[in-house]
């Protein structure tokens, strides 16, 4: 049910204030929601995951830079969204989400070619919450400079700067985020790291510094430590 605003205004609207601890103890104002997608799970998916709530929002520290906050949430199965508490608790899960572990995965091994994590509180939801018990993650991550790559046939991706950079760059810049390219992507396989879904409107390039980031990279296998 797309139609379903699961994060209300009181408790994600904006001028809240989001506290974490880990990976240092901040404190983060929410200053605008930037996007929502909702993923309920229907008895025909073939993935067995939970259903779950996605939102981003744009956040801030004591006038600092603006950042990105994702939330993960799970949500009831559709068509239970109206059910009892208790019928609702019986689906909670832990969260299975791969960014979360991606993300997780790159801060301790000190990747560098992703947005630094910020923020990250793990939580289950309470009694009066949509899946009682069921997982609720919060993620803070830095927003990186640059401009969005897209290759000369890449669709245009609603709300990011689409630059074709086989045409607008000189040949030297081009060999620049090649090279970038090439020096980073190895070091995937000396982290046990498997990825997919690697194209070229994925990747984000600041030319002030000559650096390439991959702002959502979805994981395949990473060994975390505890």
């Amino acid at each position: 049910m797309a139609s379903i605003g699961w994060f209300p205004r009181a408790k994600f609207g904006p001028g809240t204030t989001v506290l974490f601890e880990k990976p240092t103890i901040s404190a983060w104002s929410i200053r605008e929601k930037q996007s929502q997608h909702n993923y309920q799970r229907e008895d025909w998916d073939l993935d067995p995951g939970p259903s779950t709530a996605e939102a981003t929002f744009h956040v801030q520290q004591d006038y600092g830079p603006l950042a990105y906050m994702r939330v993960y949430m799970q949500v009831p199965d559709p068509s239970t969204e109206f059910e009892p508490r208790e019928v609702r608790r019986r689906q909670a899960a832990l969260c299975p989400h791969r960014e979360v572990d991606a993300l997780k995965c790159f801060h301790q091994k000190h990747f560098t070619m992703t947005p630094a994590l910020l923020g990250i509180k793990e939580e289950l939801q309470g009694d009066d919450d949509v899946v009682p018990g069921g997982f609720i993650v919060y993620m803070v991550f830095q927003h990186v400079p640059g401009i969005r790559l897209a290759d000369d046939q890449g669709a245009p991706v609603r709300g990011c700067s689409i630059h074709t950079f086989f045409r607008e760059f000189d040949r030297e810049e081009r060999d620049k985020v090649r090279d970038e390219f090439d020096k980073n992507y190895p070091r995937l396989a000396e982290l046990d790291l498997t990825l997919y879904s690697i194209w070229a409107d994925h990747l984000v390039w600041d030319p002030v510094s000559s650096k390439l980031y991959v702002p959502s990279m979805l994981i395949q296998s990473c060994s975390l430590t505890t």
